[in-house]
Order: C-alpha cells, then structure tokens, then sequence
C-alpha cells in the first residue's frame, strides 16, 4: 500500500489580531517560535500562525536553521560564520541565527560541503 504524503503547502493560515490573513509560502522570509506562538515573518510584516515549525518544515521549502527558527532559501543573501554557528542575513537585512547542527545542511543546500 502507497504512504500518502501530505500535500506541500502553497498558502500559510495566518491572522495578525482580528485579521485572518492568507500568505503565499513565497512570501515568507523566515518563522520562529517563541512563549506567544509561531511568527511568520515576510518582507511586509509579521503574523502568527497555528501552524507548528515541525509541520512548516515538512510541508514547505522552508529550511530549518536553527531550533526555534526556519528560513526560506530563497531570502538568504548570505551565510556569516562564526565561532558558535553562523547567522543568516537575508536580503531584507534580518540577521537569523543558524545553529551548529543545522549549519552543514543548509551550506550543502546552496553546494557548500
């Protein structure tokens, strides 16, 4: 028998106070989770979702960076180094924290080794 694998997802349920707000994946910089929820984060603004980063990850292109953090690919302008990990900067200028364990995969995603 066939495993059904859930549908990748093309619009994230959001909502931004009494606001139900449809964003496009495409849109989406970077999400991370903190004590008051999931925040997505695009170019525009920021809102919530339901959505945990474990389902974000999943069913989207979305890149896991960090523990409370998932960054688009496609937002990333540059990978910086340092002792500890390294930071994402995406191309809004937002600085993302990359955590050691995650930091080999996401080099490997744009051909690092």
């Amino acid at each position: 028998m066939e495993e059904i694998t859930p549908q990748e997802l093309q619009h994230l349920p959001c909502y931004l106070g009494n606001k139900l707000k449809v964003v496009p994946v495409t849109a989406v910089e970077y999400v991370f989770s903190d004590l008051s929820g999931i925040h997505v984060a695009t170019a525009e603004s920021y809102v919530h979702t339901h959505l945990t980063l474990k389902v974000l990850e999943k069913r989207t292109a979305l890149a896991r960076c960090h523990r409370q953090y998932l960054v688009s690919p496609d937002a990333i302008s540059e990978i910086v180094l340092q002792e500890t990990g390294a930071e994402v900067v995406t191309h809004s200028g937002t600085k993302i924290p990359v955590s050691r364990r995650y930091l080999k995969s996401l080099k490997q995603h744009f051909g690092y080794s």
